[in-house]
């Protein structure tokens, strides 16, 4: 067994073990119906039409955040703490028709979707661009990982060793070293499948999805200093 492969096993056992495992489960199920119920009423995925008929309104935009936000947040959470992103999303509701159409666009990967011109809207761009992978990884779930800060995907793939693996990659896929010269989609496509590749290389991990994952990340050892989780009630 890899060092690697070691860490990320002792990271499953302590999700075992962790005293409210059987709370996040129950959390996680409650949330995949709260996705159910947001992909029934925005089916933008299968119905890309229905993006210029359903997001016609202020208020539908600004609906659709709150939702990723408040009833999607077990399933990654982007914390906006104000109301200024909807109603940023609410007052540029054509320019973010425009991108929900290109979230959903089947030419381009879920991670090249992350570099629009989401900074077109005031709170969506920046250096994460959180809201924008929370949208992508909302409607492609099984092609990418929740975790939408950088930094902590950085901090993950570092605590596991698999930092040549990372360079490897990007080596590989982008002919440069991982740095400051990829994309914020090339970054999340990069730590998110190495992270990835090891979850398929775990017994356990490999029969559960990218949210369990998520979830030994953040709720065992490997948890970034100073960053609080937020416990299930």
């Amino acid at each position: 067994m890899s060092q690697q492969q070691s860490t990320l096993s002792r990271l499953v056992q302590q999700m075992e073990e962790h005293p409210r495992r059987d709370r996040l489960v129950r959390t996680r199920e409650a949330a995949r119906v709260e996705r159910a119920k947001f992909l029934q009423m925005y089916p933008f995925r299968e119905n890309p039409a229905a993006i210029d008929t359903l997001m016609v309104a202020r208020q539908h935009a600004e609906g659709f955040v709150t939702w990723l936000e408040r009833n999607l947040r077990w399933l990654g959470g982007i914390n906006l703490r104000s109301r200024e992103p909807h109603k940023s999303a609410a007052e540029h509701i054509r320019e973010f028709r425009d991108l929900l159409h290109i979230t959903v666009d089947g030419n381009l990967t879920p991670f090249q979707k992350v570099d629009a011109r989401w900074d077109g809207i005031p709170w969506f761009g920046g250096e994460d661009r959180q809201i924008a992978k929370k949208i992508v990884a909302t409607y492609y779930p099984d092609e990418t990982l929740p975790i939408f800060s950088t930094s902590h995907l950085e901090h993950f793939v570092s605590y596991l060793g698999m930092r040549a693996a990372r360079d490897d990659l990007a080596r590989a896929k982008y002919d440069r070293p991982y740095g400051d010269m990829l994309t914020v989609g090339q970054k999340w496509e990069l730590l998110s499948e190495v992270l990835l590749a090891e979850k398929g290389r775990d017994s356990v991990l490999r029969a559960e999805d990218t949210i369990w994952l998520m979830y030994c990340l953040y709720y065992g050892s490997a948890c970034p200093p100073g960053f609080k989780v937020t416990e299930p009630r």
